[in-house]
């Protein structure tokens, strides 16, 4: 039959499609653009002939079409093609990864539908190895393939998949090359299959993996011989060696890249690593000696090690940094393998392009034509300028550690050098630039440390000897405290802290025999005092608060350091410090392991007992007021959840465990107060459609966000304990059954919205981009898609309803909204 009447358009868009004369089976992995030209090629069509009168979607379809491009079909289009090549759609869609990955709507809202995509929102693909697919289909039409790292290698016929390259709106040209004489990356393909089979987190290693070997391949090292060697024999003679060390780089780079991910994924590596550092993160990868000497011998590159050991920047860094981070146990955290957008190596088109673009500027500037200048020049000058103010203030100061509020010479450093601090985008040479004028510019301590330890070794300069022995007799009260709290937690220090006190003399023989100065010691008695009395005063410590001061002292502030001393004394020795015993002596809580507030509130409630007031928990405690009230409510629902020592608190007030089942489930002192609740609950109901309501909702002067937070906690507690639940939630489950959904309400809400819109005539479905929507909310639906199967089978269902489902998820990935 002539191909004019395979296509010739049926009077309706809803007419049934007549099936073809040939029956295609479709390749694994393969795209569905390729499917579809091999469909056309069948019947001796292009693709751009066959699928618009097959789909009837006019011309608009294949706009700026492109080979490495993707099509997306929705279900009526992807019924179509499925009767006329005579496969089910169970079969294409277990074999073409995007069959259903979204579902584009036609002009009129009705009928079938594609759309075409290309570059970078469309995922790596490229020809499947020509020999393989020849002998499936027997025929040489090529297919082209979703290619991942471990699909690149076809260990058959020993050929690499480049993928296609679209370089300055054209393809690179080179789209598979040979792998003899590389028995090492045919080697290290087996190696990352079985990898794959015993590690499920494999594949984020690889991405961390491939950005650390990438960076180091970029630096082009003199003591690199193997990758050279490799693009060598893969390149053609006469090529241009730019070029091609460029197109092949990832596979020059392939077996020492799966090497390293099998390191990466190893637990005994990252324990190993854990035990090395102490728990401290490390400044530069030489605080790593056994972790990168390992990696040295794992890679056959023994000069690997003094070449990365400086390394303060760069992914595997950042990596050992999220390990330590994680801790023991904790490989399956999701920030181990989070990978930073300026960490992530530019695709190899992007180089290509660069590539060329520097050559053609090199023949313009040798023509006399200008320089043209970007983004990253206006960053750089902007850096330099920065870096002048830097520079004039370590000349001054000696170093970097800059508070943040600091102005020099009217340029505001201390911002510039924080933002810095925080950056993850910051490139190696501005980093070596900054670390050229302090090392310590960026420790992974507290910058407030770096600074005392410039002004003890300051003070050393210019006073001689610290003699910690002694009390540090010629340093002032702050320095002095400071020098002996670091004699004090000198084992928990950063091993590169202890060196640097080392070079103040502060050893470990000389921290062992320190002692604290007389003025500390003074000052500690007089400061014990002022709580003494202030104790006598008010029953407790815990009333205190910051701008506490008492007799002339800032009670309030000193007590907040003890405080945390205490804290950090117990987690290091598993006892109290010793200024702490001293202040249990005054006030056994005065340093709660709750919060100060629980505490403060415990010794209101004692005082409405201490004034003859009886604690009624059945009845809402009347007459203690309303803070009290709501707080005992609240103490009530959550007894299960207390510690015991905050039982036997409570039960020293009357409220025990059966007190507690007996309290009412709402704060409010009258049923006219829960009415008057409810209906304010209703309106927000009746304009928000929901009852998600933030925590600082107010509504005509009520605080209906915390009611609500109130009686979600209460409904959650009766749950838990397998009590009925109250008529405050029934009432509220019958205005909204999602009111206290299991999930944040910040995510209910932005559900909400978007269903308000679909509800309206926007259908937000599974492109995630509708007009309607605003770029967050687009950017959340994206979030959805990708977690999708992490999601409560709750949010399932209601995504469900927005369009969002398990078929709409499957596939490479959702579509951007700058993808249009």
């Amino acid at each position: 039959m002539p191909a004019s009447l395979l296509l010739s358009a049926p009077a309706s868009r809803s007419a049934t499609t007549q099936p073809g004369l040939v029956r295609l089976a479709p390749l694994q992995g393969e795209t569905n653009l390729s499917y579809l030209d091999r469909l056309a090629d069948r019947y001796r069509l292009g693709v751009k002939d066959l699928i618009p009168p097959l789909l009837q979607d006019g011309t608009e379809l294949f706009r700026g079409f492109r080979t490495d491009g993707e099509v997306y079909l929705n279900a009526e289009a992807r019924a179509r093609v499925s009767a006329f090549c005579r496969v089910s759609e169970s079969v294409l869609g277990r074999a073409l990864p995007a069959w259903a990955a979204h579902e584009p709507l036609s002009p009129d809202g009705a009928g079938p539908a594609g759309r075409f995509r290309f570059g970078a929102v469309v995922p790596a693909a490229g020809e499947g190895c020509r020999l393989c697919t020849s002998a499936r289909t027997g025929g040489a039409k090529p297919a082209r393939l979703y290619l991942q790292p471990h699909t690149r290698v076809c260990p058959r016929h020993r050929r690499w998949m480049l993928g296609t390259q679209w370089v300055d709106g054209a393809p690179a040209g080179t789209e598979q090359i040979g792998l003899a004489g590389l028995p090492e990356v045919l080697s290290a393909h087996r190696s990352h299959l079985h990898l794959l089979r015993r590690r499920p987190d494999t594949a984020r290693a690889f991405e961390v993996a491939h950005a650390v070997i990438v960076s180091w391949w970029a630096q082009q090292w003199p003591e690199e011989e193997e990758w050279p060697d490799r693009v060598r024999q893969m390149a053609p003679s006469g090529a241009d060696a730019g070029w091609w060390r460029l197109l092949v780089r990832d596979a020059v780079v392939y077996p020492e890249t799966v090497a390293l991910a099998r390191v990466l994924t190893g637990a005994h590596v990252r324990q190993r690593l854990l035990v090395e550092t102490g728990g401290h993160l490390p400044h530069m990868l030489a605080h790593t000696p056994a972790f990168i000497a390992g990696l040295a011998r794992v890679l056959r590159r023994p000069w690997l090690l003094d070449r990365i050991a400086s390394a303060s920047v760069g992914p595997l860094l950042v990596w050992v940094q999220h390990c330590v981070r994680a801790g023991a146990g904790s490989a399956a955290a999701g920030s181990l393998w989070e990978l930073r957008t300026a960490h992530r190596p530019r695709s190899v088109a992007r180089e290509l392009t660069v590539y060329r673009g520097a050559a053609a500027r090199r023949e313009e500037a040798a023509g006399g034509g200008g320089q043209r200048l970007g983004l990253r020049h206006t960053s750089d000058q902007a850096f330099t300028a920065g870096l002048a103010h830097a520079r004039a203030y370590a000349a001054v100061h000696g170093h970097l550690a800059v508070p943040i509020g600091t102005w020099f010479n009217g340029f505001a450093l201390g911002r510039w050098l924080s933002d810095h601090r925080e950056s993850a985008a910051l490139p190696p040479e501005h980093v070596a630039a900054l670390e050229a004028l302090d090392l310590w510019w960026r420790p992974p301590w507290p910058v407030t440390w770096q600074r005392f330890y410039y002004q003890a070794q300051h003070h050393t300069r210019a006073r001689g000897a610290l003699r910690p022995e002694h009390g540090f007799p010629t340093t002032g009260f702050g320095l002095g405290q400071w020098l002996y709290q670091q004699c004090v937690g000198y084992e928990s220090l950063h091993s590169a802290q202890r060196g640097l006190l080392a070079g103040i003399g502060l050893t470990c023989e000389a921290v062992r025999v320190a002692r604290p100065g007389k003025h500390r010691a003074a000052s500690f008695q007089r400061a014990l005092g002022c709580a003494r009395a202030f104790a006598e005063a008010h029953g407790t410590l815990v009333h205190a608060t910051t701008g506490t001061v008492q007799d002339g002292h800032r009670l309030g502030q000193w007590l907040a350091g003890e405080r945390s001393k205490d804290r950090a004394h117990q987690q290091r020795h598993g006892t109290h410090s010793p200024g702490a015993l001293a202040l249990l002596a005054i006030d056994p809580w005065w340093n709660p392991p709750w919060s100060l507030q629980w505490q403060r509130s415990w010794y209101q409630a004692r005082a409405c007992v201490q004034d003859g007031k009886v604690l009624n928990a059945a009845a809402g405690f009347p007459g203690t007021g309303s803070k009290v009230a709501t707080w005992l409510t609240t103490q009530c629902a959550r007894y299960d959840t207390l510690l015991p020592e905050q039982q036997d608190l409570l039960a020293r007030i009357g409220i025990t465990a059966a007190a507690a089942l007996e309290a009412t489930t709402r704060p409010t002192e009258s049923g006219t107060d829960y009415a008057t609740a409810l209906g304010h609950a209703r309106w927000y109901h009746a304009v928000h459609n929901t009852l998600a309501a933030a925590t600082g909702t107010i509504h005509d002067g009520f605080h209906l966000g915390q009611w609500l937070r109130r009686q979600r906690q209460h409904a959650r507690d009766n749950a838990r304990r397998g009590a009925p639940s109250p008529a405050a939630a029934k009432a509220l489950s019958a205005l909204d059954p999602w009111w206290c959904p299991a999930w944040s309400l910040a995510w209910q809400r932005s559900w909400q919205r978007i269903h308000d819109q679909s509800e309206t005539g926007a259908r937000p479905g599974t492109g995630h981009h509708s007009r309607s929507l605003t770029p967050v909310q687009r950017a959340w639906l994206r979030r959805q898609h990708t977690r999708y199967h992490d999601l409560h089978p709750g949010q399932q269902r209601l995504l469900a309803g927005i369009g969002l489902t398990t078929r709409t998820t499957a596939g490479p990935g959702p579509v951007p909204p700058h993808a249009e």
